[in-house]
C-alpha cells in the first residue's frame, strides 16, 4: 500500500509553502511575500501520529481565467490534486474566505476532483488570536 500523498492547496500567498515546510520539519519551499514563487509541485515527506506520508506543495491558483504561467501553475497544481488522497485548502484567517476561495471550492466540486477522494480539509493559516476571532460562530472549530 503506498502512502497517503497530501496536496496543499490555495490562493496565492496564504502560506502554503510555510505549513509545507512545517509538516516536512525542513525549508525546502521557497517562501516569500511576492506571488507565484511557487510554480511547479515540489514534494516533501512528513509524519504526524506516527504515521508517514506525502506532501505536496503547489502555487497559487488564480480563479477566472488564466494564461501563460498562471495557466500552467494551475496545471500542476491540478496534478498534485490527481495524485493526492487528502487535499489540504488552505485559508488565509486574516482575511477570512474570499471570493478566489470560494470559486476554488465551486471548481473543485463541479469538476469532480473530490469524488475519488477521501477527505477535504480546509486548513486555516496566519489564526491570530482565535477565540476572539471566531468564539461563538457555527460550523467553525479548531483541530489542535
Amino acid at each position: 500500500m503506498s502512502p497517503l500523498s497530501v496536496a496543499i492547496i490555495g490562493c496565492p500567498n496564504v502560506g502554503k509553502s510555510t505549513l509545507f515546510n512545517r509538516m516536512v520539519q525542513r525549508h525546502t519551499a521557497l517562501v516569500d511575500r511576492t506571488a507565484g514563487v511557487t510554480r511547479d509541485r515540489h514534494y516533501g515527506e512528513a509524519e504526524w501520529l506516527g504515521r508517514s506520508f506525502q506532501v505536496i506543495d503547489t502555487g497559487g491558483i488564480v480563479t477566472g481565467q488564466a494564461s501563460g504561467l498562471m495557466h500552467a501553475i494551475r496545471k500542476q497544481t491540478e496534478c498534485a490534486i490527481a495524485e493526492a488522497g487528502l487535499i489540504l485548502f488552505v485559508v488565509d484567517a486574516r482575511q477570512g474566505v474570499t471570493s478566489g476561495d470560494q470559486e476554488i471550492a465551486l471548481q473543485l466540486h463541479k469538476t469532480g476532483m473530490l469524488v475519488n477522494h477521501h477527505s477535504l480539509t480546509v486548513f486555516l493559516a496566519n489564526i491570530v488570536f482565535w477565540s476572539t476571532m471566531y468564539q461563538g460562530q457555527r460550523g467553525i472549530r479548531l483541530i489542535a
